[in-house]
């Protein structure tokens, strides 16, 4: 639940993917999940989705206390000099292409 803390994700949407996604292997979503959700990654619990598509708000909506120095969708950048986490992906993909 860390990585969703610092991107600033609610807690019912992390129990949500943690549950479903992670645990279950559940990949199915509802409509307004997939209706809202930016294809980026995070994906809101059913209820947020709800939400959202009742009130017309963006996703960005549900980002609170984001610890990620970037606004929301960046995941990662990769410049080794900004302070963002980085997994060993990223920072495989930096040395392999040279971003500096």
């Amino acid at each position: 639940m860390e990585r969703g803390d610092y991107f600033g994700y609610p807690k019912c949407c992390q129990d949500f993917f943690f549950q479903k996604r992670l645990l279950e292997k559940n990949l199915s979503l509802t409509q307004n999940q997939r209706h809202t959700s930016n294809g980026k990654g995070f994906i809101p619990c059913p209820t947020c989705a709800d939400y959202l598509v009742e009130n017309n708000l963006k996703i960005v909506y549900l980002i609170k206390n984001r610890i990620c120095p970037h606004i929301f969708p960046i995941f990662y950048c990769y410049n080794l000099a900004c302070s963002c986490e980085k997994p060993a992906s990223v920072l495989k993909k930096i040395s392999n292409t040279g971003f500096k």
